[in-house]
């Protein structure tokens, strides 16, 4: 035992690590696959400690049209040691995103080599999150994802739109903008390779977007990676929807964000009050994210950013991303400026300015009639004046002269209004 923990702490970069230092500690034929003499001991020493834990792969689609229905999940889990037999029990455990009050636990279905369970269909429009705990028979539990920060997986039900969607197949035609600041190595698209906490490629097939595919992002990075402009006119819905690998740490050094038309900031990674080991950001395994863009959204085009910001002290993979998407949710409604004056609209001029009689959003801009006036020999300021004798409506403060703008009522009825006004002034005059 002190050997094995003389070795661990010596070589050890940080406590995870000290699992894998034990066993090249404790091997004694150069072959960790084949296990080490005391294997069974220390994983069921260190996975009461949640260090060690079971293969895990998890067979959950991450977005279901309309009507879908229920969900049936399935956890494949292997032993890489069989010659230590671990019972397991598992507990599914799902809520609307964000709803702490409302998580619900169903029990998993031990089939051997899965563990299986059911979650229920969801309205449409629905972020439901969920995670799972796997108890083993010593009495530790492991909970997944395996990220403090991120602790919840997510799936989307309901129809969408794809609006744009890539999966970073061909670097020559992505027209991404990618921005590396002063660093020799940022930014690209290609095949991670699996170093420096980086997956070996990208979620449904080779290639992805991230930093650095051969390793760690460097101290003191400042980047970007912004996607080409996209048209989202006439939807009030708009959802961006991605796979995420993302190593960072804790955001009080190393911050992570995503930027809606490079200035609002749609998401950033946890930053503690002070920096801590527990508040890095550590995927560790491809992930669905969905972020509703609805509220941020104010012009008929978005992009988007995904930014990294890091100190000059410890590095992770950083950004790791494949299968982009920005969606709709819902009809496509007008379309300001497109020349047709649709449902909701009172002009449409071809633009979205302000200023020129149509506003930027499809509004008439033009005076409103001026109201009727009222009997009297003086202005009283009642209906259609106001006291300062200026007209309610548009015209006042212009003054009784001729108005040369668009929307100034036809020479003739001017003509006709003074005509009558003259017409009752005289007859006023002979009471």
């Amino acid at each position: 035992t002190n050997r094995l923990f003389y070795s661990a702490g010596r070589r050890a970069s940080d406590i995870p690590t000290i699992y894998p230092e034990v066993l090249v500690a404790d091997d004694d034929d150069g072959d960790l696959p084949n296990g080490t003499p005391n294997i069974c001991t220390i994983n069921e020493v260190f996975g009461a400690h949640g260090l060690f834990s079971l293969n895990v792969d998890f067979d959950v689609p991450t977005t279901f049209p309309s009507g879908s229905g229920d969900v049936d999940l399935s956890v494949a889990v292997s032993n890489p040691y069989p010659e230590c037999p671990v019972e397991l029990e598992g507990l599914l455990r799902y809520r609307p995103e964000g709803d702490a009050g409302a998580v619900q636990e169903v029990e998993l279905v031990n089939n051997g080599d899965t563990l299986s369970a059911v979650l229920p269909g969801q309205p449409d429009d629905t972020v439901l999150e969920y995670q799972i705990a796997i108890s083993y028979s010593n009495g530790s539990t492991t909970s997944y994802p395996l990220n403090a920060q991120a602790p919840w997986y997510e799936m989307y039900f309901g129809d969408t739109t794809p609006l744009y969607c890539t999966s970073f197949h061909d670097p020559t035609v992505e027209s991404w903008t990618l921005a590396n600041g002063a660093a020799s190595v940022g930014w690209e698209i290609g095949t991670p390779g699996g170093l420096g906490g980086d997956p070996s490629g990208g979620s449904d097939d080779a290639t992805a977007l991230g930093i650095n595919h051969d390793g760690t992002y460097q101290p003191g990075f400042l980047g970007s990676a912004t996607s080409p402009v996209i048209d989202v006119a006439g939807y009030d819905r708009v959802r961006l929807q991605y796979m995420r690998w993302l190593g960072v740490e804790d955001g009080f050094y190393d911050r992570a964000g995503i930027f809606l038309n490079e200035s609002e900031q749609v998401w950033s990674n946890v930053a503690s009050p002070g920096g801590s080991e527990a508040a890095h950001h550590r995927d560790g395994e491809w992930r669905f994210h969905d972020i509703d863009l609805s509220d941020f959204i104010t012009t008929n085009t978005i992009d988007i950013s995904f930014t990294l910001t890091s100190d000059f002290g410890l590095e992770y993979e950083g950004w790791n991303i494949d299968e982009f998407c920005i969606v709709a949710v819902g009809e496509l409604g007008a379309v300001c400026g497109n020349g047709v004056v649709e449902a909701g609209e009172t002009c449409d001029d071809g633009n979205t300015t302000s200023g020129d009689g149509c506003s930027a959003t499809c509004q008439d801009e033009s005076a409103p009639p001026l109201p009727p006036t009222t009997g009297g020999d003086e202005d009283d300021g009642g209906t259609g004046e106001t006291g300062d004798g200026k007209a309610t409506g548009d015209i006042g403060g212009r003054g009784c002269g001729c108005d040369t703008r668009d929307d100034a009522p036809p020479a003739g009825w001017s003509l006709l209004l003074l005509g009558g006004l003259g017409l009752l002034r005289r007859r006023r005059t002979r009471a």
